[in-house]
């Protein structure tokens, strides 16, 4: 099994500022992991299994999903929880996760973001 990597890159709404000190737990098939965005509002590349790129340059390939699939929750405090369900990772690619962070008392609505990525 080959190898892609997760960048994940946060930002504070409204003010496209880095944001310092997210808390990103990625979870998949077999593994969990936990990251901290540093001063730039990044953290250190995560690398994931992923099935052979040639998968997903295979047109007759309807059975084996070509990538390898995790869930991210971004947590810090005073801002809204994000969660992103089904980032998908290509064997020989960079996946980049960027994560806009909402002050929690920005919004009128439940203090969190969740976004599905379907399967295709």
């Amino acid at each position: 099994m080959a190898a892609g990597i997760l960048r994940i890159q946060s930002f504070e709404a409204r003010r496209s500022a880095p944001a310092a000190g997210v808390t990103v737990t990625i979870t998949g098939q077999g593994f969990s992991a936990s990251r901290l965005t540093d001063d730039t509002g990044n953290t250190q590349d995560l690398e994931i299994d992923a099935p052979d790129q040639a998968l997903s340059l295979e047109e007759d390939n309807t059975t084996i999903q070509p990538y390898a699939v995790c869930d991210l929750v971004a947590e810090k405090p005073g801002f809204e929880t994000i969660h992103i369900e089904g980032v998908q990772i290509f064997a020989g690619q960079v996946t980049l996760a960027p994560l806009e962070m909402t002050p929690a008392n920005a919004r009128v609505t439940p203090p969190s973001q969740s976004v599905v990525i379907p399967p295709h």
